[in-house]
């Protein structure tokens, strides 16, 4: 999940202009810290857990130590580890704080410029960093910060690239609902709203299996009408109509053409099945 950025993306800018470069907070990039060794570690990383001392600086494409608490993966036997910091202006390595799990690979000076030699062939390369280091470094795990808090939901980003944009909370910003698979392999759709925390609300969810079957949109504000009779005789406890004075979500299946609205009332999502 670390290891899709390309040498080559890295931009060599002042973190100073972090906030301009990356669209905002939520997208500057720092060391990871993990609660746990993550599942999908291979061979060939390290799990440690480590800290920072307070004085050392996060520099462009800079080198710290940090001093091994615990190896939790992997064969490591020294008391301190230098790690490479990676250099852009979507960079703000200690953003996270300067102690905890670390996940990443050892990489010598060769290596590194192995890599750079295969990006400037057209060949794919594992490595994230711009490799002008003298010496061994951990390249660690980095994510962003709308990352992290989408991590600590249990939610990572699905193979989908559609999005629904609106205003799903009323509360005048524009929010994003999008695809996403949880610790269990189902799919869900979850909405980031602007209002507060960065941890996406999840709004639906199934089986992974049905993503071929299901899409979803923006609903426009205005009247409703419900497929109430579905819930029991009389509607059951279903209103006949909604009126949105807000942006909502539809799920649409494909199949069998069933439209669930989603809507914001009372600090949540609510649902009903609606006609169109």
């Amino acid at each position: 999940m670390w290891r899709s950025a390309a040498l080559a993306s890295v931009l060599w800018l002042a973190p100073s202009s972090a906030a301009h470069a990356c669209l905002g907070y939520p997208y500057t990039d720092g060391i990871a810290y993990f609660e746990a060794v993550p599942r999908n570690v291979t061979d060939e990383d390290l799990v440690l857990e480590v800290e920072f001392d307070r004085h050392q600086v996060a520099t462009l494409n800079g080198v710290v130590t940090a001093h091994v608490r615990r190896v939790l993966h992997g064969i490591y036997s020294g008391s301190e580890i230098r790690v490479g910091l990676g250099g852009s202006s979507c960079t703000d390595s200690f953003q996270f704080g300067r102690r905890g799990i670390v996940v990443g690979r050892l990489v010598t000076p060769e290596q590194g410029q192995a890599g750079i030699d295969a990006l400037e062939n057209g060949e794919p390369s594992e490595l994230r960093l711009m490799w002008p280091y003298g010496e061994t470094v951990l390249d660690p795990v980095t994510e962003t910060r709308i990352g992290r808090a989408e991590r600590l939901a249990g939610l990572a980003r699905a193979n989908d690239n559609h999005d629904a944009n609106g205003d799903f909370d009323g509360d005048g910003r524009i929010d994003t609902a999008r695809y996403f698979e949880d610790d269990e392999g189902n799919l869900v759709i979850g909405v980031h709203l602007r209002r507060g925390s960065l941890r996406p609300t999840r709004v639906w969810s199934g089986d992974i299996s049905s993503l071929p079957r299901f899409t979803f949109r923006s609903a426009p504000p205005g009247l409703y009408h419900t497929a109430c009779e579905l819930y029991g005789d009389g509607c059951g406890s279903a209103p006949a109509h909604v009126t949105l004075t807000h942006d909502g979500i539809i799920v649409e299946g494909l199949e069998d053409h069933s439209r669930t609205l989603y809507y914001w009332s009372g600090g949540a999502f609510r649902n009903v099945s609606i006609l169109e």
